[in-house]
């Protein structure tokens, strides 16, 4: 392939010399030059020529195994090899101005994102306060709208849970722990999590036992499900039901009989942001949990899908055979 790329790059160089070549060899033709003249001339040309042609392709393929290193250790440093020429190192003192500009932005941009992260982080943990205070004078002075008022503040903590989960999905610094766990009872983390919201809607679950363990992040995961199920009582009508349990090949499934997701919206519900027909219609989607549900789970060797008719219900399958992860000992 270097080669190739020389003989590209020296075309011109070589039609020249050929033409040159061609032209010494028709006036010695012309001046009727001894044959074995004609011939020794020819080969200590020819020679020179080759013997050039080669130190220039032993420079050209140093430069150009340099230029690859360079290329390699970018964006960190833009180490270019020695020019080799005033044309060269014009086009250098122009990479490194553009690179020395690029570095400066990039830092300017990361200072911004830790700078927004260390905000949210600090209001996240700042609002647990008055949402403590609030559950706790909801439960010493009990009233008629106890119940609603603590689902509403439920549905709060959901959001902030939500904040804290990006943030930190958003930092290099976020930790997987990854290792067999028992799935039925990180299901049930999250079923207990939500009683009193499935209580609330009048949603019925059937939860049927998996008998499953996976390989996975026990943390991470769990949060994975409990959107799952925000989204399946979010969107299921009083007397509908949610539905828990597993199919073969290690797929975990959550299936509702919901008010399901329009075909328009389907290929669009992973994108941040999107809140789609129901979203608009109830009002009550931020856009961001499919988003992150999802990102979760690829950062944890899984897949996500979704199935849906409007007003039939939706089934979501998430598969949980990993892909090559990093386990931790027992």
């Amino acid at each position: 392939m270097k080669l190739l790329s020389y003989f590209r790059d020296r075309w011109k160089i070589m039609f020249l010399l050929a033409v040159c070549l061609g032209a010494y060899t028709v006036v010695l033709c012309l001046y009727r030059t001894d044959g074995e003249a004609l011939e020794y001339g020819l080969l200590v040309a020819g020679l020179v020529i080759l013997i050039g042609f080669l130190v220039d392709f032993l420079r050209y393929r140093r430069r150009f195994d340099n230029l690859k290193q360079a290329k390699a250790q970018l964006p960190y440093e833009l180490d270019l090899p020695a020019p080799a020429g005033r044309k060269e190192r014009e086009y250098q003192q122009l990479l490194q101005t553009l690179f020395a500009q690029y570095r400066q932005l990039d830092n300017a941009g990361q200072t911004a994102r830790r700078e927004t992260q260390d905000y949210y982080s600090l209001w996240v943990h700042q609002i647990k306060v008055p949402i403590a205070a609030m559950d706790l004078l909801l439960q010493t002075h009990p009233g008629p709208d106890t119940p609603a008022l603590q689902g509403e503040l439920f549905k709060v903590r959901r959001y902030v849970e939500m904040v804290l989960s990006y943030l930190r999905l958003e930092s290099s610094t976020t930790d997987y722990l990854i290792r067999r766990y028992d799935l039925d009872k990180i299901i049930r983390q999250g079923v207990r999590k939500f009683a009193s919201l499935f209580i609330l809607s009048q949603v019925k679950l059937e939860f049927t036992p998996t008998n499953l363990s996976v390989l996975t992040d026990e943390k991470w995961l769990g949060f994975a499900m409990e959107q799952l199920l925000s989204n399946a009582v979010k969107y299921t009508k009083p007397g509908g039901t949610v539905k828990i349990y597993a199919k073969p090949e290690q797929v975990l499934v959550v299936e509702d009989t919901g008010i399901g997701i329009a075909p328009e919206d389907l290929p669009r519900i992973w994108d941040k942001g999107f809140t789609g027909l129901n979203g608009r219609m109830e009002q009550k989607s931020t856009g961001l949990g499919l988003y992150l549900c999802r990102r979760v789970l690829s950062n944890l060797g899984h897949s996500i899908q979704i199935f849906s008719q409007p007003g039939k219900g939706t089934r979501v399958e998430v598969e949980l055979k990993p892909k090559e992860l990093w386990v931790a000992e027992e």
